[in-house]
């Protein structure tokens, strides 16, 4: 639940992209599939960051991968925010996941 929560407010920060797709009948699918995205990258870095840092326990690794992801995903919505174009669901979630880094 985190993480669409994460997502909804992410969609909030960028113009209004939640009503746009909300407008669309996007909304629950382009949801799903962000948070899911949102999710893999989170535990990705987190596995990451266990094998590089010894020093933090498992909760401070996490917090500081969860907020890695999150702006990452602030950034990669950017783009689509200042569209006044119709949002195609296929192209935001290419564009999301082209752009995700391999964690």
């Amino acid at each position: 639940m985190l993480y669409k929560t994460v997502v909804m407010e992410l969609m909030e920060e960028n113009g209004g992209l939640r009503e746009k797709l909300r407008g669309e009948g996007n909304l629950l699918a382009s949801l799903e599939l962000l948070a899911g995205n949102l999710r893999e990258r989170h535990r990705g870095l987190v596995a990451e960051m266990q094998g590089s840092r010894a020093d933090g326990g498992f909760s401070e690794i996490s917090s500081a991968a969860l907020e890695i992801a999150v702006q990452e995903m602030r950034d990669r919505m950017t783009a689509f925010s200042d569209s006044d174009e119709t949002i195609d669901l296929d192209q935001l979630l290419q564009e999301i996941v082209r752009r995700s880094p391999v964690g």
